[in-house]
């Protein structure tokens, strides 16, 4: 994946989000990647795997089809359908954020390529 991705848990206005946050063409290489990984036959994809996991506010994030046990009980899961894929796919052709529904709540996925999160925004906050 050539583009940077950034994961972390936030607070924002005393809600919890899990934020991951890129360009466009780094959100839509995770769909390509994603989709890549389920249509081996993969039953999960670690997203901090694939993205820069925030120092100062970690979080681990599975992107998972069927059951799926993480290794780490303070995981995150998210129940990629191949419709969340088409939307990653797709990235700013309708919108600049997505949301997403984990197992569970809160906090949702956030996914950001409006470029609020930039550089700038991880160094001062992530």
């Amino acid at each position: 994946m050539p583009q940077t991705l950034r994961l972390g848990l936030f607070n924002f206005r005393n809600d919890d989000v899990l934020l991951l946050a890129g360009d466009r063409a780094a959100v839509a290489a995770l769909g390509t990647h994603l989709r890549k990984e389920f249509d081996s036959g993969k039953s999960h994809v670690a997203i901090h795997d694939v993205a820069v996991v925030s120092a100062g506010h970690p979080a681990s994030l599975f992107a998972v089809k069927g059951d799926f046990i993480p290794p780490d009980n303070n995981a995150f899961i998210w129940h990629c359908s191949a419709a969340d894929i088409e939307k990653l796919l797709t990235a700013g052709s309708q919108a600049s954020e997505l949301h997403f529904e984990l197992t569970r709540t809160p906090p949702y996925l956030y996914v950001s390529f409006s470029g609020h999160y930039n550089e700038v925004w991880w160094s001062t906050y992530g």
